[in-house]
């Protein structure tokens, strides 16, 4: 079992590097699993470390980060990621995950989106969200969920794709 505890901790800053990358770690580590979910069972991991509440933002962070890797893993650059996240990761979850990520949600769809974007530096502070909450977290982990689900689709092995994203996050 993954271990989430500087996320149990009060936050010394409102983002703190050293936990954003400890975290995208744990995050990433996950992907290795036999989970259809892993983004979420993870994120289930980290809210049961228990989260602190001044840990969201980093959280959210290191979750996005590492969301974002897994895009970057599926395209061939930086500016298809950002079409893959708006396209067919973003159909894919209001499919596949409608109960987390509606369709009709867009005030939902838009924060996750630019939380998981700002890594390729596409994304506004005023598009970014003014908050992380429980939604949003739930959100970004349901677009790695899906971007999970077309990694498998197109036969990126599991073991390699952690792996790779584990040591990219914790660099980031």
């Amino acid at each position: 079992m993954q271990h989430f505890s500087p996320l149990a901790l009060a936050a010394k800053d409102s983002i703190d590097p050293s936990v954003v990358r400890y975290a995208g770690g744990e995050f990433a580590s996950y992907i290795d699993s036999d989970s259809a979910a892993p983004f979420m069972t993870g994120l289930h991991a980290a809210l049961e470390s228990p989260l602190h509440s001044s840990q969201v933002l980093n959280a959210g962070v290191a979750l996005s980060n590492v969301v974002a890797l897994v895009a970057l893993s599926l395209a061939q650059s930086e500016d298809e990621a950002v079409d893959l996240v708006k396209g067919s990761i973003r159909r894919t979850v209001t499919t596949t995950f409608p109960e987390l990520v509606p369709p009709e949600d867009e005030k939902l769809t838009a924060a996750a989106e630019a939380m998981i974007l700002r890594v390729f530096g596409t994304v506004t502070s005023e598009e970014l969200p003014d908050a992380i909450d429980g939604r949003t977290l739930a959100a970004i982990a349901a677009y790695g969920d899906a971007s999970i689900l077309l990694a498998d689709q197109v036969g990126l092995p599991r073991p390699v794709l952690a792996s790779a994203i584990g040591q990219a996050a914790a660099t980031m």
